[in-house]
Formats: C-alpha cells, structure tokens, sequence
C-alpha cells in the first residue's frame, strides 16, 4: 500500500523566445500607462488590469502557451 502525503509537484516551463516577453511586459506597462487606477481590488497597493485582459490579442499568444502548459501538467498527473 502507498500513500502520500501532502505531494507537491512543481512544474518549470520557459517560453521559447524571451524576446516576446519583453515585448509583452512593454504592453502591459502600456496599458498601465493608459489607466493607471486600474481596479481597485487590493489593500497592498499594485496595479491590477481591467477584466478583459484575456481579450487582449497582442498577449494572446503568451495566454495560449500558458494554456497549453497548464495542459501539458494537469496530462501528466492524469487530470
């Protein structure tokens, strides 16, 4: 018999091409600059996007391998 207790499985992937990371950190920090209340969701300070970042299509390509690895981990523990 096998139990286990409390397991953590930690997954590490790395986009393929760091130059879009720096082209979507400079959206993002864009769209900071365009509305910089953001939401107020927080008491610890910080920007927060308005709700319909996932609509955004210069970042959908980065939403999309998040996707996949996501899927790619929940395959690999059977869900």
């Amino acid at each position: 018999m096998v139990e286990s207790l409390f397991p953590t499985p930690l997954w590490r992937f790395q986009y393929p091409d760091p130059q879009h990371i720096d082209h979507w950190t400079s959206h993002v920090l864009q769209l900071q600059k365009e509305d910089p209340q953001g939401r107020s969701v927080t008491t610890q300070g910080g920007w927060h996007s308005q709700t319909d970042l996932l609509d955004d299509q210069a970042l959908a390509p980065l939403f999309r391998w998040i996707a996949a690895s996501c899927q790619q981990a929940f395959t690999e523990i059977g869900w």
